[in-house]
């Protein structure tokens, strides 16, 4: 290419020297390499990407990913299926230990033919959701491969599956998601083990009272501060005040309308002024009862948002400061880490790649070696000492790997270095 565009004879440029050309030679070397430096960086990162995907689509923002085709192509997220639906468990932090998400993934792709199967853990909602893609196209289908995914899944007496409705294509993977989370927490209210599917919830409620899938689909939506699908619901569930509610109890179902919402509130360690939404409660204009509806939930979904956000950042800061101050412990292990903040290894793993650029392992060394130069430097502590003291139980395993890195044994390095001080 470059060969070429140097031939034209109408070339809009001239080299004035052969330096010119050497140099723009070498520019694009260095545009290359830095491309293959790119590529590796990306590949590094590519289980958060992919993670990150993954949660855009579930929580209906994978418009934002540009282009999502080309990328779900090149993270080899296939998600082409005509049918799509929703799976959300939680583990205790014993089946976090043990649990191989990316078995768990492809033993499920192949419980049934042209089916995909990916999960993702959700660390602020402390649940992991697998998507399901594929011919799931009868109740049968979906429930033959339930029957079979629940045999992957290390299971406790008290676990339950949250399951939502099966939707064509994936543009209404936002709803799946919400619809799975409600079924989720409707079981653990309830105290039900095994499955619990979206919509059979409908079938268990009082028929005279305000569709309880519907409170579940808002109490959720909200608690993800999934505003479009909030509104949505908030909409339904005014209609059918409208015209299904029996008139005596027309206010009541207003009332527990609100109260819901409140309920989110709470719940959710949120404040808000509802005060406004009491002075709708009697007042027979429902286009003005729904709008002040829509702008609570607004509120509430931003709030909520923004706490998210802000308990990720604080978690991810936790993490990093955990492994500084616990790393000279000979029992420090990524396993620990993942129990006591009650995470999967796997995601724990990826989460520690992506801040530090190193695996767990690399950057545990790092943190090692630099207190152990400090301290052959500014103090007189035998060296043997030193490096149990920084957690490494092995001193002659720890020189070999010291000189590796550094080029002079430890006792070397102290020479050199407290000689030049």
């Amino acid at each position: 290419m470059l060969y070429n565009i140097i031939k034209k004879k109408d070339e809009s440029f001239q080299f004035k020297s052969k330096s010119d050309l050497v140099n723009l030679s070498s520019a694009i070397e260095n545009l290359y390499l830095e491309h293959d430096d790119l590529n590796s960086k990306y590949y590094k990162q590519e289980p958060l990407v992919r993670d990150q995907c993954l949660t855009l689509l579930l929580k209906g923002q994978s418009t934002t990913v540009y282009p999502p085709k080309e990328l779900f192509d090149s993270l080899e997220l296939d998600l082409s299926g005509p049918y799509a639906f929703v799976i959300v468990t939680a583990f205790s932090q014993e089946q976090l230990r043990v649990i191989d998400m990316k078995k768990v993934e492809t033993t499920a792709s192949q419980l049934m033919k042209n089916t995909k199967v990916y999960g993702v853990e959700l660390i602020n909602d402390k649940v992991i959701a697998y998507i399901v893609n594929g011919l799931v196209d009868s109740k049968a289908k979906k429930n033959m491969f339930l029957t079979q995914f629940q045999t992957l899944i290390p299971f406790d007496n008290f676990s339950c599956i949250g399951v939502s409705k099966t939707y064509s294509g994936t543009n209404s993977m936002n709803h799946s998601f919400i619809e799975a989370f409600a079924s989720f927490e409707y079981g653990k209210a309830n105290q039900v083990k095994g499955i619990v599917h979206f919509d059979e919830i409908k079938k268990q409620q009082e028929t005279m009272w305000l569709p309880n899938t519907d409170l579940l689909k808002l109490t959720q939506s909200c608690k993800q501060g999934n505003k479009e699908i909030a509104d949505e619901t908030i909409q339904s569930l005014v209609y059918w005040l409208q015209h299904s509610a029996p008139p005596p109890l027309l206010k009541y179902m207003k009332y527990d309308l609100v109260n819901t919402l409140i309920k989110i509130t709470s719940e959710t360690g949120i404040s808000l002024d509802i005060q406004k939404i009491y002075f709708q409660m009697n007042n027979e204009n429902w286009y003005h009862f729904q709008t002040s509806l829509f702008e609570l939930t607004g509120e509430i979904c931003d709030k909520i948002s923004e706490k998210k956000e802000t308990q990720k950042d604080q978690l991810q800061v936790d993490i990093i400061e955990y492994i500084h101050n616990n790393f000279k412990d000979q029992n420090f292990s990524l396993d620990n880490i993942a129990k006591d903040f009650n995470l999967s290894i796997s995601y724990l793993s990826r989460f520690i790649k992506e801040k530090t650029s190193k695996t767990f392992s690399q950057y545990v060394w790092e943190l090692r070696l630099k207190e152990v130069k400090k301290q052959l430097v500014e103090t007189s502590v035998p060296i043997k000492e030193i490096i149990i003291e920084i957690g490494y139980i092995d001193p002659p395993s720890f020189t070999r790997k010291f000189k590796s890195s550094v080029g002079l044994t430890p006792s070397e390095y102290r020479y050199t270095y407290q000689k030049n001080s």
